[in-house]
């Protein structure tokens, strides 16, 4: 009796346990992350350069500007990094949550020491600006210029900010400081200003006057010659301007370089520009480095070139420039890397090094505890045998712009602009490149049994596939289709055509179906005999289909806003039979679209969870907000999201790959790492 009654008290004790445990919400808890991302902004001091990753700060020995050394890193979380300065043994770091400070008087252990958050987080997908001067810290975000005070470095204070005074969709980009003024850029959209802002208050800086603008896109940077009293204000992308500001408050244009004809324009696409003596040096898109000539600003000229993109053609688009007290000039290149210039002989700048950086993830899987990454110009293994703490193995070869896609146990396809590649990943240690498939760029495809059913677009080659893939280093090709109507084999077309480009194929048996163009829905195939490849028949004629996956006798197709459904077990009259309306949450167009338990997993805004367990009636069951700003816009198409059990791998493509557990909500605080606080 005694026992029993011990028991009974026991179940009384744990029932509101048990009831907690049971209704704990379940979701998908974060546990680890690997940052990589854009890189935008630098700084220099001495031989140590910083650059920016994404939200991750990079530090690097260049002393032989050759081939710098990274020395450390620093993460800021989810927080993009958009801006940095230097000063002595401080690093002001401007990030989507606001302002850090950085002790880097031990370069190989930077600490943040200082901070001050906004209300709320902004959101970077350019390159801002962050500036010290004396006891104040100026930064713009896309809304505000602001004035810190960081005369004490562990405690930076707010002063005042100027906010965008007119409604607009424009954002301030770059900014320079001269005297008691601040000469802000504002870009890319309509209206967009060049502000002329009085600062003399830090508390309360004050509109003077305002440029208007002119061209398409706004102000992309400004400098200022204070001798002279001459400012020099960027167009982004296409005029450079000089104005005499002896009267700051009407300044007086003297002359312009560049056209708003692209054809016409010697600037090209000019990005950035920094000022030294009678020179501006100009990050230039597609090309490097301009030097300008602006002794006579009513007559700039271009002086010389550096032809960064034919030395390093991975570099890529252009950023921030930076030069330091070497001649050396420092350009960022988005999602890949940075470059280093010679520019001590003027008429003569010499590129000497390329930097790749991890930039923004394009595509993942995951095999034996290790992840495998095209992060743009970069193939990347990385080491998730641990979780929470992802380490990079090694970078197996520089690459291009495209996806991993696997398609056996040990071997794996990279699509890319350039070539498709075969990779051995049977040691992920030690990846072996199979074979270059030099002729078929923009290609990908979907394995079945010991046959390749492939798509090639790239405009110029419109066209469906197929390899006899019984020895994948030696597919011999048994069937080709052209998708343009008239075109016979090879398919080749010498102008470019988008009408007709195939988007997405998935096969079932003797049947092949391809999303081609825009507007031409999904074509059905007969592939019994790939020499004489059939087509027999259209369905969602008018649509876009970006995204087609098989399972068992349904085939899903996405069509930027629903997810339909169609039971094909007669494959050449696919019957619809439910769709679901997923557009509000913007999912990417993954190839195939990936299953977990028994749900189609797709990822936009947020993870999409769609319950298939009735394949003919598709239901979204629940959504996650598993990333800020969720599913990269890369120019991949995935996989984006990789499950193994109940461990989400996810990338944020502006960010970083993600390691999420599914189970009971974790409400442990973050450990908080690389931080003092002084008392």
């Amino acid at each position: 009796m005694e026992r029993e009654i011990c028991i009974f008290l026991t179940m009384l004790f744990l029932i509101p346990f048990l009831h907690s445990v049971a209704g704990a919400e379940v979701t998908f808890n974060k546990i680890g992350q690997f940052p990589g991302g854009e890189t935008y902004v630098m700084a220099i001091k001495d031989n140590t350069l910083f650059i920016n990753t994404g939200p991750l700060l990079e530090i690097y020995d260049v002393t032989d500007r050759e081939n710098p050394v990274k020395i450390s890193e620093l993460s800021f979380g989810d927080n993009n990094i958009g801006g940095l300065d230097v000063k002595d043994n401080y690093l002001y770091v401007l990030h989507e949550g606001g302002i850090s400070i950085v002790d880097i008087s031990n370069m190989s252990s930077p600490m943040v020491i200082g901070w001050n958050y906004l209300e709320e987080p902004r959101h970077f997908h350019l390159g801002f600006q962050a500036t010290i001067r004396g006891d104040y810290l100026y930064v713009v975000v896309p809304d505000r210029f602001i004035i810190y005070d960081v005369s004490n470095p562990y405690n930076p204070i707010e002063l005042g900010h100027f906010s965008q005074p007119i409604s607009t969709n424009a954002i301030f980009r770059r900014f320079n400081i001269s005297g008691n003024y601040a000469f802000i850029a504002e870009c890319c959209g309509t209206p967009a200003h060049l502000y002329i802002v009085d600062i003399s208050d830090p508390s309360n800086p004050t509109e003077v006057t305002r440029i208007p603008q002119g061209g398409r896109n706004g102000w992309a940077d400004v400098a200022i010659d204070e001798e002279r009293n001459i400012m020099f204000a960027l167009e982004y992308r296409e005029v450079l301007h000089s104005y005499d500001i002896t009267n700051i408050s009407n300044p007086v244009e003297l002359g312009t370089l560049g056209s708003y004809i692209y054809e016409e324009n010697p600037l090209q696409p000019v990005n950035s520009i920094l000022l030294e003596g009678n020179f501006i040096y100009a990050s230039a898109y597609y090309y490097g480095v301009y030097i300008i000539n602006v002794s006579d600003p009513s007559n700039m000229s271009i002086y010389s070139k550096a032809c960064v993109l034919c030395k390093f053609p991975k570099a890529g688009y252009v950023e921030d420039i930076i030069k330091d007290d070497k001649n050396y000039i420092y350009v960022s290149h988005h999602s890949s890397g940075f470059t280093i210039t010679d520019v001590s002989d003027l008429e003569n700048p010499d590129p000497i090094t390329w930097v790749p950086t991890h930039g923004r993830f394009d595509s993942l899987i995951v095999k034996e505890g290790y992840l495998l990454t095209v992060a743009e110009v970069e193939f990347l293994v990385i080491d998730v045998s641990d979780p929470e703490e992802p380490k990079l193995v090694y970078r197996p070869f520089i690459w291009k712009r495209g996806e991993i896609q696997p398609v056996r146990d040990n071997y794996a396809f990279l699509p890319s602009w350039g070539m498709w590649r075969l990779i051995d990943i049977s040691d992920p240690t030690d990846i072996k490149v199979v074979r270059d498939y030099e002729e078929y760029h923009h290609t990908e495809g979907v394995l079945r049994n010991n046959t390749m059913y492939a798509i090639q677009g790239g405009q110029f080659y419109n066209r469906f596939l197929i390899f006899d893939a019984t020895d994948l280093a030696n597919m011999t090709l048994i069937g080709e289709y052209c998708l343009i109507p008239g075109v016979s084999s090879p398919c080749h077309i010498d102008e470019p055509d988008t009408e007709y480009l195939p988007y997405s194929i998935d096969v079932k048996g003797d049947y092949a179906y391809i999303g081609v163009g825009a507007k031409h829905g999904i074509w059905i195939f007969n592939v019994s005999d790939p020499s004489n490849i059939k087509k027999v028949g259209e369905i969602l004629n008018g649509s876009y289909i970006p995204a087609i996956t098989i399972y068992g006798d349904y085939m899903y197709a996405f069509d930027g806003r629903w997810l339909i459904a169609f039971d094909i077990s007669d494959p050449e009259n696919p019957v619809e039979t439910d769709r679901v309306d997923i557009g509000y949450y913007h999912p990417t167009f993954p190839h195939p679209i990936p299953k977990w338990k028994n749900f189609l997993v797709m990822y936009g805004k947020e993870l999409l969870l769609i319950n298939i367990s009735d394949p003919a009636h598709p239901f979204l069951e629940k959504t996650y907000k598993i990333t800020r700003e969720g599913a990269p816009k890369t120019s991949g198409d995935g996989p984006f999201v990789w499950f193994e059990g109940d461990y989400l791998y996810a990338m944020d493509g502006w960010r970083a790959l993600y390691v999420f557990k599914y189970g009971p909500k974790d409400t442990t605080p973050p450990e908080i790492k690389n931080l003092n606080v002084k008392a």
